[in-house]
Parts: C-alpha cells; structure tokens; sequence
C-alpha cells in the first residue's frame, strides 16, 4: 500500500515531535507499506541531498522515501493566517493525489480536510487539546467525510475533548507514544561502561533525566532534590540552548556541584545515556495544561532502557506505569516524595531490577511497529 505521511516539520529538527513522525514512518515502512514522507524545508536547503543525516540524527535503520518541499514560508504565513486552498497541506494532498496515494496519515491539521475531500482514505493524529483555531476547525470537518478513516489521539483525556468538539467517537482511537527497540539492541556494553565513568564523577549513583528544560518537565524540582541527595550525581540530557543557560544561572546561583548538564543529545544517542544510569526520572510537573494528556516519548525509551524508573503520578502517565509494578510513583510536585524514591530504589537494588526488567517487558506493547498495525486495523486496512 502507498502511504503518504504529512507532517509541516523541518527535519532534522531538536523538537520532540519530530522523533514521532520519524518512528512512525519507519514503523510503517517495517510492517510493509510503501512510505513517502512528505515535509518542508528552506527553498536554500531544497537541492540538499540530507537523508543519510536525517537517517543518523534520529537512529533510522529502515529507510523510507523522503519528499520535502521548499514551503517553509507557507508554513509560516500559515500560522499567522487563515489559509485553506493556499496552505502545505492543501499542496501535500494534492501531491498525495498526483502519486496514487492508497493512504493519507497526516500529523496536521490542513491537510487531512483536503486529502479527505479528494477522495483518499485519510489517518489523522494530533497531540494538541481542540479548540477554534482555524486549522483544527478544518480537521473537524474532515472527520465527518467519507474518507477520513481515523484520528488517533494519546489519551482518554484527548479523546473525550475532541468528542466534545464533534468528531465522531466511532472514528478515535487512543494510542500511546511508542519506543524504537533496534535502538537499544546494538549498544555496546563497553561504551556504557565508559559513559557512567565519566556521569558518576565519583558520587555513588547516576539519576538521568532526559529531555526539554522546560519547568514543567520538573527541572525545578530535580535541582531542589540535588540539595539534599549529595551523593547523587544527577544528569540533564537535553534542551534548548536558551533553556540551558537558564537552568545554568539556576544551578550556579546554588552552588550545585552535583548536577551537570550535557545539552541537546541526538535521539540515536540518547539509549547509551539511559543504559548508564542507576536511575531515569520523569517528574513532570501537575501544574502545566497539558499535565494530563502527555505522553512522553522518553517514558518508553526509559522503560527499553531496562533501568529503574521514578515518575510523577500524572494521570496518563499512570496508565502506563503502576507503582511498584514497573516503575516507583510519587505524589505529583512531591520534593519529599521524589527524594524517597530514589534512596528507596538505590537501597533496594533487587527491587529496583524487578521494576526495571518489569518495565522493559511492558515496553513491548509500545513498540512502534505494533502502533502502527493497531491503528491501520481500526482504521480498516
């Protein structure tokens, strides 16, 4: 089957979402579809040749066609204004149109309303609360037609919203974030030998976060943890330069020798970082808006990872992770209860094994090949 996948992302890119375009193409290039993904670029970087570094940067190992159109401006203008018949997505669905496309799956809003009214069966996914955007408005739409085969959503919570909103409910399907296993499967164990080395800068343990620096990722809180737990070294992987050198200031103004920052990390990088640590933790804040509808790519990275995980209890999050099943859970924005947490997990380091060995089986359920079959079943192919 011809599957044509739309996204507006400007790839490689440091933005998390990028990495589940990415995944999903390549999944559904494994389980035998015929994929081109289509995105946007600079008209300067249109002649580029960047697949081989596309592949590198997001720790491809089944490639897939690659079509990127040099409508980086359309884009921008797209988000000022309300552009329909001279939006990307509107020329996506018709380039999916003049290719045969057997099937449209869309992460955008524009294009799946045009690539529906066309005629081609068409998936949508989004990971953004509905509202009266112009575009989302356009999606709705696109759910009522013949064609529109899905929207996929990643929690409960998103699908009851979008409901709400009008789309049909026989037409959600809920499905979590995934994890790309190939890419823990050829880490060598010498070079995460090497890496917690150098991490563990003669402290006792390695608790890692991975991820944006965001304060409602729970950066705050990790630093307030770092106070206390001085035996602990604990590493940031990833974020924004800007964020970086904020979280810098913050770390300096404490006096904080305990924690290091490592910056952005491709994702094809990222598996070594998980592997070296005593422990991964994802202390998203309950504060932000969308506190209940995440679903956070590093989560499943973690639990391949096979190391022990300490998380905030947030809603979606709990639907995945249960406490001392798979993972140790602690009362949202919790400083105490983060900090016993960890001292629990690296004093019981049979019970610490038991969550991690539990968690990576359970991983299995989010492989990204398997998503990508439940989606295209529910949808009717």
């Amino acid at each position: 089957m011809k599957l044509t996948y739309i996204t507006a992302g400007n790839l490689p890119s440091r933005w998390t979402h990028t990495i589940q375009v990415v995944k999903m193409a390549q999944a559904f290039q494994q389980i035998g579809q015929d994929v081109d993904l289509v995105t946007t670029c600079s008209l300067r970087d249109w002649n580029k040749d960047i697949s081989a570094d596309i592949w590198e940067h997001y720790g491809i190992s089944t490639s897939f066609k690659l079509t990127r159109f040099p409508l980086r401006r359309l884009i921008q203008k797209e988000i000022k204004r309300s552009l329909g018949r001279f939006s990307y997505g509107y020329f996506a669905a018709l380039y999916a149109k003049y290719k045969s496309a057997d099937l449209v799956f869309a992460r955008n809003y524009l294009a799946p309303y045009w690539s529906s009214r066309i005629g081609i069966p068409t998936i949508a996914e989004t990971h953004g609360d509905p509202d009266e955007n112009y575009q989302k408005k356009r999606l709705y739409k696109a759910t009522k037609m013949n064609s529109f085969r899905a929207l996929v959503t990643i929690s409960e919570i998103l699908a009851e919203k979008y409901t709400k909103a009008g789309v049909p409910e026989n037409k959600i399907i809920v499905e979590q974030d995934g994890v790309d296993f190939s890419m823990f499967s050829t880490i060598r164990e010498q070079d995460v030998l090497k890496l917690r080395k150098t991490l563990l800068n003669r402290r006792k343990a390695i608790a890692l976060y991975a991820g944006h620096l965001y304060d409602y990722k729970g950066i705050p809180i990790i630093l307030e943890v770092a106070r206390i737990l001085h035996d602990v070294s604990f590493i940031l992987v990833g974020g924004w330069d800007t964020d970086i050198r904020r979280v810098e200031s913050m770390i300096a103004e404490s006096g904080l020798g305990n924690i290091r920052l490592i910056g952005f990390v491709p994702n094809n990088k990222v598996p070594v970082y998980l592997k070296a640590s005593d422990i991964l933790l994802l202390p998203n804040s309950g504060k932000h808006h969308q506190a209940s509808t995440t679903s956070p790519l590093k989560l499943f990275e973690y639990m391949a990872a096979g190391r022990p995980i300490v998380a905030s209890a947030i809603s979606n999050i709990v639907s995945v992770l249960s406490h001392e099943r798979n993972a140790c859970l602690y009362d949202t924005d919790d400083m105490k209860g983060l900090v016993s947490s960890i001292k629990s997990l690296l004093i019981n380091k049979k019970k610490a094994s038991e969550l991690a060995q539990q968690a990576q089986t359970d991983a299995k359920k989010y492989d990204w090949r398997q998503r990508c079959k439940r989606i295209l079943d529910f949808a009717g192919f």
